[in-house]
């Protein structure tokens, strides 16, 4: 008997095939050929390893249209926040047809069908308040980092319907600080009694075979039109690859994170950054992860934190600059796609706007003032020269539109029992409020 593949199912992640799994969302297929449609937030760890599970089975997929910001960066007036996928090899009679909002009235009955864990469901319909980043996903344990249909723990998550009712197009920021009083255009507004479970994130908003926009917050929807245009459009939006990102080693499952967070930074420096796009052939990016596949070592301080810059790297008989960015790091940080792509940028900076650095003091300048060697002279030029390095790629990220997502990635780093150098990542946050302007040089590569 052939095996009924479900509608709608979970995605979960791991992390190097550790015990645990996260339960991240819910994500529902538009097509016979399993292309499917999420909340792209869903994705929000992007070094993690994602898999749909259908039927208790880890399927992996590709990614065919992705567009995100986190909701502290959104901007009038469409809502980034849409994944298009594809589930390969597979063919399924039970889909969803994506179908325009506008033809709904006021108050029209709908279903948020997605996952939710058993013992919590009780607290979505009776709690009065949820923030809005328990929405995003769960930690829930697994076993050998392999789900199997049988998993006692997987048997928590339980598919639910939520009654919900549509309210009118357009809907306003999910960020309950937000200011932007305006509301954004590529979705629609819904209404519900019941407090969204943990897991609906990205999930259908149905009535019998149809699906109207997928949740992305509390009583937002993204609209099945904007999907619509978006998936048509997905060819045309693939990488051109004579525009791709430099990556120093093949891209893999492993490491597309960081190839998908590079090219987001790529493209749009390619667009409106004129250094990049004179100098974009000399960079190379590299996950710290597959730095062991490289001929040549990599300098050890670039492998320390979330990330570096290496310059003058020699990669296929040439000096690149080769920009290295921690997967764990980011990871145990709780890093967003965006947040990585700050890291990213902030690299970036350390070529095209780095800073001059003082001369130290020296044994015969010392000297020729009359004056003792003085080691703490040396080591506090020593300090402002490093710490003037990290300020001024930091203002290139934050010129080039990437500040706030650097400013929560530094917080977030801060605060992890192992980080590093805290007083000089202060010195840094206070600079982000400050109306010096920070403005560096060129970094070169030298001819081999």
């Amino acid at each position: 008997m052939q095996t009924i593949i479900p509608a709608v199912f979970p995605v979960v992640s791991y992390k190097n095939k550790i015990a645990s799994f996260k339960g991240h969302g819910t994500a529902f297929f538009i097509s016979k050929e399993g292309v499917f449609v999420t909340a792209a937030h869903t994705f929000r760890n992007p070094t993690r390893d994602f898999f749909a599970i259908i039927n208790g089975v880890q399927m992996p997929f590709k990614t065919l249209y992705r567009e995100y910001l986190d909701f502290e960066d959104q901007q009038l007036y469409i809502y980034k926040d849409l994944f298009i996928g594809q589930i390969e090899n597979i063919e399924s009679a039970n889909f969803f047809n994506l179908t325009t909002p506008d033809t709904l009235q006021k108050c029209s009955k709908l279903f948020a069908r997605g996952f939710s864990l058993k013992e919590k469901q009780q607290a979505v319909f009776t709690q009065s308040t949820m923030a809005i980043e328990d929405l995003y996903d769960d930690l829930i344990d697994g076993v050998d980092g392999i789900i199997e249909p049988t998993d006692p723990k997987l048997s928590n998550l339980e598919l639910i319907d939520i009654p919900v009712v549509f309210d009118q197009l357009k809907f306003k920021h999910i960020d309950k600080t937000s200011t932007i009083l305006e509301q954004f255009t590529n979705g629609f507004t819904f209404q519900t009694d019941a407090h969204e479970p943990h897991g609906h994130s990205g999930c259908p908003l149905i009535d019998e075979q149809k699906a109207y926009g997928i949740l992305v917050g509390n009583h937002g929807a993204i609209g099945a039109d904007y999907i619509l245009e978006k998936l048509r459009a997905h060819v045309q939006m693939e990488v051109d690859k004579a525009t791709a990102p430099q990556m120093a080693v093949k891209v893999t499952e492993n490491n597309r994170w960081l190839y998908e967070a590079a090219n987001e930074v790529h493209q749009q420096l390619i667009a409106n950054e004129s250094l990049y796009q004179q100098h974009q052939t000399d960079i190379y990016y590299i996950s710290a992860a597959d730095v062991d596949q490289l001929d040549n070592p990599v300098s050890p301080f670039v492998l320390r934190g979330i990330g570096g810059l290496h310059s003058n790297y020699c990669l296929n008989d040439q000096n690149v600059h080769l920009v290295v960015i921690n997967p764990d790091c980011c990871d145990e940080a709780d890093f967003s796609e965006s947040e990585i792509q700050a890291a990213i940028v902030h690299e970036l900076g350390h070529i095209f706007n780095m800073y001059i650095h003082k001369p130290l003091p020296s044994i015969l300048s010392f000297y020729s003032n009359g004056t003792e060697y003085n080691v703490e002279e040396v080591e506090r030029v020593k300090l402002e020269n490093r710490t003037n390095d990290e300020i001024y790629a930091d203002a290139y990220a934050r010129n080039q539109g990437w500040g706030k997502g650097l400013q929560r990635g530094l917080i977030k780093y801060r605060n992890t029992p192992w980080s590093e150098n805290i007083p000089m990542i202060d010195d840094r946050l206070a600079k982000f409020d400050s109306d010096e302007i920070f403005n560096g040089g060129l970094r070169p590569l030298k001819n081999l």
